[in-house]
C-alpha cells in the first residue's frame, strides 16, 4: 500500500499480523524498526514477548504512515491497536 492512498469517508482498514515467524524474518523486521525498539525488544525476558514486539511495531509502520497521509490532507483519523493472541 502506498502512504498517499486516501480513504472514502465511510472506509475502515485493517492491518494483520501473525506472530509465528521464523527468527529470521523477525531479525529482518527488527530491522525496519527505529534505533530504541530493538533494544526494547531485548529487554522482554521471554523470547516470544520479543517477537510479539518486534512483529507488531513493524507492523505498525504502514498503518502510522497512512494516518499521517490523511491528517496532512487536513481530515481525522484514528488509529486503533489491539492484540488478539490465541491461546496456546
Amino acid at each position: 500500500m502506498r502512504h498517499s492512498d486516501s480513504l472514502a469517508v465511510d472506509e475502515v482498514r485493517v492491518w494483520c499480523a501473525h506472530f509465528d515467524l521464523p527468527v529470521r524474518s523477525v531479525d529482518r523486521l527488527a530491522g525496519l524498526l527505529g534505533d530504541e525498539e530493538p533494544t526494547r525488544a531485548r529487554r522482554f525476558r521471554f523470547q516470544r514477548d520479543a517477537t510479539r514486539f518486534v512483529v507488531s511495531r513493524a507492523a505498525l509502520e504502514p498503518a502510522s504512515g497512512c494516518v499521517a497521509a490523511i491528517a496532512a490532507e487536513g481530515r481525522s483519523a484514528r488509529l486503533e491497536c489491539y492484540a488478539w493472541v490465541p491461546a496456546t
